[in-house]
Order: C-alpha cells, then structure tokens, then sequence
C-alpha cells in the first residue's frame, strides 16, 4: 500500500510541475511523440509483412519449387508429368504449377487489362483459399466445362460487379474466350505473384498461348505434410533430380525449397532491417535530447531536490521523483505519438508499403498497440534515468549553502557533455550509413 501511495504522490507532483512548465512540457512530449511515432510506423511495417499470418491455411508449409521453371524450359517436361514426379515425393502433400499475365477483360463495364492467373486443377487444394461463393468443383475436374471457366477473386467481385450475388453463372471474355463465372475467392493469391492485384484463375492448359507471349514462365508451389520438415522434404528432392538429369546435359540444374514467406517478401526483409537501424538512431538521438532538456532543468530543481534531501527522502526516492517525471512524459509522448500512427496509417503507410513490398495491407492490432506502450516506457527510462542518477548525487550541503549553480552546475554540464557526445556519435552513425 505504500508503494502505491508513494507512487500516487510521485505521479501528482511530476504533474504539478509539467503544469508549471507547460512550454517544457509541450517541447519534450512533442519530440518524444515524434520519435515514437517513427518507431511504430516502422514496426507497423514489420508487423504487416514479417509477423502478420498470410492469408492461407498453416501458411509455414506451403513452399516455392525454386527451379522448376528451368526444368520446365530447359527439359522440355510438360507440366502434366513433372507434376506427377513431384507427387512421387512422400513429403510433399500436394502441388501446383501455376503461371500468370495480363488478359483484355470484357463484357461487364468498360475493357481493360487484368492480371490472371493459370493454375493447375489442385491450386485450392494446396493455397486452400476459402470460396466466398461458388465451389471449385468444376475446377477440381475439368472435364465438366473444359477449360471454360473462371473463378474470380473477392477484390474484383466488388470493384467489378458491385458485389452482384448472382455472379455465379455469368459470362465474361478474357482474352476473346467467353468464360463461365463459377465460384469468387477470397483475396490472397496476388502474393504468389508478387503482390499483384490478381482478379481472376482459370485452368492451365499446357501448350496453350493463352496470354500471346513467345515464353512461359512457370511456377510451383507445393505443401509439405504435417508429419515432414523442410530439411526432409530437400533431401528426397535430391533423388528428384537424380531422375530429372538422367540423359542431360544441363546437370547443374535442380529443385529446392524456398519457404512462402521468404519467397514473398524477397529483399524487402532486409530494408526493414536497415530502415529499423535507421529509426533506432533516431530514437536514440531524440531520447538523448529529451536526456538533456531533463538534466538542464535539473540545475533549476537543485535546491528543490535538495530540500527534498534534507527532508529525510533517500537517494532511491529522489531517483524515482526524477524518473516519474520522465514517464509522465513519455507516456504522453507516446498517446500523442500513437495518434499520428493512426494517421499514417490511413494516409502514408500504404503508399510507403506499396513501393516496398505489394500484395500486403496496413494492419493496425494489437501487437502494434502493445509495441507503443512498451516504447514508450523505453522512452521514459532512457531520457529519465541518467538525469535522475546524475541528479540524485549533487552534494546536499554545497547546494544548501550556495544558490548560484556552482559545482552542481558543473557536474550537470559534464552530464550534458556526455549526452552530447551521444547524440553526435549517433548523428555521424546515421550519415554513415546514409552515405
């Protein structure tokens, strides 16, 4: 209980005196703010591309055939057969070859060019990417309309056809081809091919010229079984391409793994990484100059502390009065800072992610929320802790005994000296890696 009074009577007098310092008060919550803010946008960033699920089912199993592409040019394999060594792979649960490219789309609106995707009759059963309406068994087989039909994602359904219910069953022409509406999917599909907006999947056809480009450039996705790991699954690969370059040439040919997530975001990881070293910089630079207002104001409050001293408060006390005051701020820092998170999020974000990675939605929950609040308490004891130390070792009978600043005032410039030396070393880190 007296924890909590002590605590109580800390929170109300660092309130007492922000509100007695508003301009103090004003300028260091806004700097704080707009560190934190920089720090969340980046972690919103991280959080939507490298935390987040992808929106397909036990997406960790899903995994690319890094070479099939060549073996399918290099070898001349149709799609068909290559596919059906593949399942020969006790690992592999199932897969799917897929291709895709730009159709002309007419006959609801005014014609224009759509990203569409071909893909062999078990792509659902290997994304398992639930059907808003319709049912894909005309796609699991075929033969029932030919390769007649389309199924459409969800984005396109409401950007094409205002969410007509009775979509099903509708015609289309991709291309020139009349095809048959048969079911909607849900959005997702367009991470598979580099985040594009893909509207629409219809049967592979191997052989066919569907999109009227001279090459074809295939891709296959595979999902590996609950019981397996990845390494397994590589190490019966091998004996995959033992069968594959039995009578050719091009030996150094061969298929491997390559997680979804990894496939997806490519290169993309690692400008986080450097934009997360960037923003930590910044962070470290606006917390020092927080560090430094605090200190600064430290050389008015010496009497204040001291009488405090005098009064029977121990050293721990004086620590915690200090550091109070920084929380306080902090914590407003970052309300404030989680404000204009919300902003850019609505307004920038998806502009900066678009040109970093495409397919992917700014995500605001609760992880995000969850990193504001423990930023902002990083915040608070990094720019409160070395004042309130420096500060609880002035010298109580050279501070009662002389109101000019004194030694207290060297100290405290030494103190600023250091930070300084922070802010100048983090400055020239950040050029650095600028440059």
């Amino acid at each position: 209980m007296s924890v909590i009074s002590s605590g109580w009577a800390n929170f109300s007098y660092a309130t007492r005196n922000l509100m007695r310092r508003p301009f103090f008060a004003i300028a260091t919550v806004s700097i704080l703010a707009i560190g934190i803010s920089a720090c969340g946008s980046v972690f919103t960033l991280i959080n939507t591309i490298l935390v987040r699920p992808l929106p397909f089912s036990d997406f960790d199993r899903l995994f690319f055939l890094d070479g099939a592409e060549n073996i399918f040019y290099l070898y001349g394999t149709n799609t068909a057969s290559f596919m059906q060594q593949i399942v020969q792979v006790r690992s592999v649960e199932s897969s799917s070859a897929f291709d895709y490219g730009e159709a002309d789309f007419t006959g609801q609106g005014e014609p224009e060019k759509l990203l569409v995707m071909r893909a062999t009759p078990n792509i659902f059963s290997v994304l398992r990417i639930p059907m808003v309406r319709g049912n894909t068994s005309s796609w699991d087989n075929p033969s029932i309309n030919g390769k007649s039909i389309v199924i459409l994602t969800e984005r396109c359904w409401r950007r094409k056809f205002s969410l007509d219910p009775e979509i099903i069953g509708k015609m289309i022409q991709l291309n020139g081809e009349s095809r048959t509406i048969v079911g909607i999917a849900k959005d997702g599909v367009g991470l598979l091919v580099g985040g594009g907006e893909v509207s629409g999947l219809i049967p592979l056809t191997p052989g066919e010229d569907f999109f009227h480009t001279q090459s074809v450039h295939y891709e296959v996705i595979c999902r590996i079984r609950h019981d397996f790991e990845s390494r397994t699954v590589q190490d019966e690969l091998k004996s995959l391409n033992n069968l594959l370059r039995e009578g050719r040439d091009q030996a150094n040919t061969q298929v491997r793994l390559i997680p979804l997530r990894e496939k997806v975001v490519g290169k993309t990881g690692y400008l986080l990484f450097l934009l997360s070293i960037a923003v930590g910089v910044v962070f470290v630079v606006i917390c020092a100059d927080v560090s430094a207002l605090f200190l600064a104001r430290g050389v008015e409050r010496k009497r204040e502390l001291a009488i405090m001293a005098a009064m029977g408060a121990g050293r721990i006390c004086l620590v915690m009065v200090c550091l109070t005051e920084s929380l306080l701020v902090s914590m407003l820092g970052g309300c404030l800072g989680f404000g204009l998170n919300l902003w850019l999020v609505g307004s920038l974000l998806p502009e900066l992610l678009l040109h970093l990675q495409q397919g992917f939605c700014v995500v605001f929950d609760g992880t995000v929320a969850a990193f504001f609040f423990a930023i902002s308490l990083l915040a608070g004891v990094v720019a409160g802790i070395a004042p309130a130390v420096r500060l609880s070792f002035l010298d109580l009978n050279e501070l009662l005994k002389d109101s000019g600043p004194g030694n207290a005032s060297r100290r405290v410039s030494l103190g600023l000296g250091i930070l300084l030396g922070v802010e100048v070393a983090a400055a020239v880190t950040l050029l650095m890696g600028v440059g």
